[in-house]
C-alpha cells in the first residue's frame, strides 16, 4: 500500500487528480479511489487496509466532501487508528463541527487561495516533516488501483468478482515478493555532496565610490519542486544587514558552487525565514543530476535527537581549488523545546567551540549505518569580537521544513525590498 491516502468525494475527482498527479510526479506514493464507486463489501475491506498501511491521510475538503458520509467514515477511521490527517480545501467551505473534530492539529491549507507551485511546495514540506519520503511511485498503490478498477467494473457479475479476486491474489503475491525500496539516508561517501557553497557579492554606492562586500557560506538542498532546487542557509550568509540602514544598491549577485564543480546563479531568495536567522535560496535544477551534483537532505521524523548525541557537521568548502564538503563533529549539550523559542522551533545547543570548520554547517545524525539531516547552524559566518565566545546553536530540521519563505528576486530591487520589509531599512537601487 501507499504512504499517502487521499480522502475525497467523487464529485471532486478531476480537481483532486491534478494534485495527486503532482505528488506522484514528485515521487510520493499515493493511494486514491480512481473509480469513485462506493458500497461494495470488498471495497470497504480495501479502504480499511489502505488506511492501515498509510502514514498520512490527506482530506480534500469541498462542499461535496463535507456532506459525504463516506468521507466522514474514512476520516473517523483514520483518527481512530492514530493517523496524521492533513486537510486541504479545494474551495471555500465551512467544515461541520462533527468533521472538524476528527481533522487533527495540522493547519488546513486553502488550495484555491495562492500560487499553485508555492502551495504544492508547502504540502511537500508538511509531508516531509511528518516523515513521508518521496521515493518513487508505490507499486502497492498502483496494484490496488488496478485491482479496484477491475473489481468495480464487475461487481454485478459473479464471474467478474471471482476473476478480480484472482487478480488480487496474484498482485498481492507479486507485491509481497517485490524487493522493498532501499531505506532513505546517506551513505558516508555521499556526505561530500551534502553542503554546496553559497557565494554572495553586494555592491553599494559609497561616498568615495562603489563599496563591495562578499560572503561565503554553506547551504543544503532541502526540496526540489518544479525544476528548481530550494536550499537552506543562514541569514549571515546573505549578509543583508551588512549593507546598512540606507544603502543605495548597485549589484546583487548570489551563486551556488556545488561539490561536483557545477555552479548556478540564484534566482530568488528569502531571509529571516520563520523569524529565525535562516535564509532560503532557489536555483534552476536544469543540468544538475541528483547523486552526482547534489543530494537532497534526507529527513526522517523517527530519527530522534537527544542530549549527548554525537552529530556530524558538514559545511561547504571555501577553497575553489578543493570543492566538496568539510566534515567535523560535535555533541549535543541541550535541546530547547519550541515553547521556549519565539519562532516555535527546537534549538540544538553544543558546547563545542565554533570554528571555521563548523560555523553555520549542516547537522546530520547516523542512524542504522546511514546519515540523516537533523539541523542547520544559526551561528554567524564571521567570528564575534575578541574576548566573546560565539554560541554554537542550530535549529531542528523538522521545524525548518514547515517554515514558509517569502521570496524576493535576486536583483538590486529585490535586495532593497527585502531590506526594507524585513529590517525596516531605507534601501534603494542606486541611480
Amino acid at each position: 500500500m501507499a504512504d499517502i491516502f487521499i480522502c475525497h468525494a467523487r464529485e471532486d475527482l478531476q480537481a483532486v487528480s491534478s494534485w495527486v498527479k503532482r505528488l506522484e510526479a514528485h515521487g510520493f506514493p499515493v493511494w486514491m479511489d480512481l473509480q469513485s464507486v462506493d458500497g461494495a463489501t470488498l471495497w470497504a475491506k480495501v479502504i480499511v487496509e489502505a488506511i492501515d498501511a498509510c502514514q498520512i491521510v490527506i482530506v480534500m475538503l469541498s462542499k461535496a466532501s463535507v456532506a459525504s458520509d463516506n468521507v466522514a467514515r474514512e476520516v473517523s477511521l483514520a483518527r481512530e487508528k492514530g493517523k496524521t490527517i492533513l486537510p486541504l480545501k479545494l474551495e471555500p467551505v465551512d467544515v461541520p463541527s462533527s468533521l472538524q473534530h476528527h481533522l487533527g492539529d495540522l493547519e488546513c491549507l486553502e488550495l484555491f487561495d495562492g500560487v499553485e507551485d508555492q502551495l504544492f511546495q508547502t504540502i511537500v514540506s508538511v509531508l516531509r516533516n511528518e516523515g513521508v519520503e518521496a521515493a518513487g511511485p508505490s507499486r502497492g498503490a498502483l496494484a490496488s488501483a488496478a485491482v479496484l478498477g477491475a473489481v468495480r467494473r464487475n461487481t454485478k457479475r459473479l464471474a467478474g468478482v471471482l476473476g478480480a479476486l484472482a487478480v488480487v491474489a496474484i498482485l498481492l503475491v507479486v507485491w509481497a515478493l517485490w524487493p522493498a525500496a532501499p531505506a532513505p539516508g546517506l551513505e558516508d561517501a555521499a556526505l561530500k555532496l551534502a553542503a554546496p557553497t553559497i557565494n554572495v557579492r553586494w555592491v553599494k554606492k559609497g561616498f568615495l565610490g562603489p563599496e563591495e562586500g562578499t560572503v561565503v557560506g554553506t547551504a543544503g538542498v532541502f526540496d526540489v519542486a518544479g525544476g528548481k532546487l530550494i536550499l537552506i542557509t543562514n541569514s549571515a550568509c546573505l549578509d543583508l544587514r551588512g549593507l546598512g540602514k540606507s544603502p543605495r544598491i548597485r549589484t546583487c549577485e548570489i551563486w551556488v558552487d556545488f561539490p561536483s564543480g557545477e555552479s548556478k546563479v540564484v534566482e530568488r531568495f528569502s531571509d529571516k525565514v520563520g523569524g529565525l536567522d535562516l535564509a532560503a535560496i532557489e536555483v534552476s535544477g536544469e543540468g544538475l543530476n541528483p547523486g552526482e551534483d547534489y543530494i537532497l537532505l534526507p529527513f526522517r521524523k523517527d530519527v530522534a535527537i537527544a542530549e549527548g548525541d554525537r552529530l556530524v557537521v558538514v559545511k561547504g568548502s571555501v577553497d575553489p581549488s578543493n570543492p566538496g564538503s568539510v566534515r567535523t563533529s560535535q555533541k549535543i549539550s541541550a535541546i530547547a523545546p519550541p515553547s521556549t523559542t519565539s519562532a516555535q522551533c527546537r534549538v540544538i545547543r553544543s558546547d563545542a567551540d565554533v570554528t571555521n570548520e563548523n560555523r553555520g554547517g549542516l547537522l546530520l545524525k547516523e542512524h542504522r549505518g546511514k546519515f540523516f539531516w537533523v539541523g542547520i547552524g544559526l551561528v554567524a559566518v564571521t567570528p564575534p569580537p575578541d574576548g566573546q565566545k560565539e554560541p554554537n546553536v542550530s535549529v531542528y530540521a523538522g521545524d525548518v521544513l514547515s517554515l514558509q519563505p517569502k521570496w524576493f528576486p535576486c536583483t538590486p530591487a529585490g535586495a532593497a525590498d527585502a531590506l526594507n520589509q524585513i529590517y525596516g531599512a531605507d534601501a534603494r537601487v542606486a541611480n
